[in-house]
């Protein structure tokens, strides 16, 4: 459990960024060296700054992990393009061939007709 000093330097280095901590302590706002509460917010400082950095980690591998399934969903919506374009040939060959089949049918009509 915090003293009540301990909970008073907690509040000042919370209202703090870490530089403005850092530089108190440097200071010698809460104490000199080996005093027990330059000590203790040493020590809290170093906590808060650990914690700091393990966000800014997880936030960073956040950020890699979206960036690295980018070319999953691209190469999803590739696959699928590309799907889609080879169904569209096949659509044309046939409609090809209808057609082909229309015009000697109607070149057989033509060349009939006297």
């Amino acid at each position: 459990m915090s003293t009540g000093n301990e909970q008073q330097i907690i509040k000042n280095i919370d209202s703090m960024t870490i530089d403005e901590a850092r530089k108190a302590i440097a200071k010698g706002q809460f104490g000199s060296i080996g005093r027990p509460d330059r000590e203790f917010a040493t020590k809290y400082l170093s906590s808060k700054e650990a914690e700091e950095h393990d966000k800014r980690e997880a936030e960073s591998l956040s950020i890699s992990r979206k960036a690295l399934s980018i070319p999953e969903d691209a190469n999803r919506i590739a696959e699928r393009a590309l799907f889609n374009s080879k169904i569209a040939n096949i659509w044309a060959a046939i409609a090809t061939l209808i057609a082909t089949i229309a015009m000697y049918i109607a070149y057989l009509k033509y060349i009939k007709t006297p």
